[in-house]
């Protein structure tokens, strides 16, 4: 997991990041998503997919955005590019997936920070 802050508009934040976030490759798409507001607090969750040929399969990514109007909390967590039933051997797919998502954050003025 990669934790970062920063600040900004909430809805405006994931409409850049999904933006930037489909750019990273031609499977790359927005799988589904949800936004929740409670008082000042507005929490996002979206998952998106990507297939990588290196893992032979698709690799999931999901990127949690919880703001409450002044400084906003980004998590970013990958998984799904391990092969083989018993044995998990991952070529790397889903650290290469978040840390995409890590740059783009870091574009709109996100700095990581110990999760």
């Amino acid at each position: 997991m990669i934790k970062l802050t920063g600040k900004g508009n909430a809805r405006e934040l994931a409409e850049q990041f999904t933006q930037e976030m489909e750019k990273t490759g031609l499977s790359c798409q927005l799988v589904s998503g949800l936004t929740e507001t409670h008082g000042d607090t507005t929490i996002l969750v979206q998952v998106y997919e990507k297939y990588y040929m290196r893992a032979s399969n698709r690799v999931s990514l999901t990127f949690t955005l919880i703001s409450n109007g002044e400084t906003s909390n980004a998590y970013v967590v990958s998984s799904g590019g391990g092969q083989g039933p018993i044995f998990r051997m991952s070529w790397g797919a889903e650290e290469d997936f978040a840390l995409s998502a890590a740059k783009i954050l870091s574009k709109l003025g996100f700095k990581e920070v110990d999760a």
